[in-house]
């Protein structure tokens, strides 16, 4: 497929698609969306990128990231719930998870 016709293929109406009747077109039509090209564009109320790392050592108090690092050790604690305590370790820097 040329570059043109996913373009033009953008610019089709969400009706184009199979399973898209007259009622989910007017409800897609209320979130403003009518084109196939507008469904690419439409993000969730809460969206959160989850395309950046965040080193676990630049963590502050009510971030909400995405950290990568190795598991140093894992714990089931008995409470009035059971839980999962997980310790996760980058370079020097160590990050507690329950």
């Amino acid at each position: 497929m040329t570059m043109t016709a996913t373009a033009s293929r953008l610019l089709q109406p969400v009706s184009s698609l199979r399973g898209v009747g007259p009622r989910l077109r007017e409800h897609l039509a209320r979130l403003e969306i009518h084109l196939l090209g507008d469904l690419l564009f439409h993000l969730p109320l809460r969206y959160e990128d989850r395309s950046r790392l965040v080193a676990i050592a630049r963590l502050r108090h009510g971030m909400q990231v995405v950290v990568r690092g190795q598991v140093l050790s894992r714990q089931t604690v008995q409470g009035r719930r059971r839980s999962l305590r997980i310790v996760l370790v980058e370079d020097d820097a160590e990050l507690a998870l329950r």
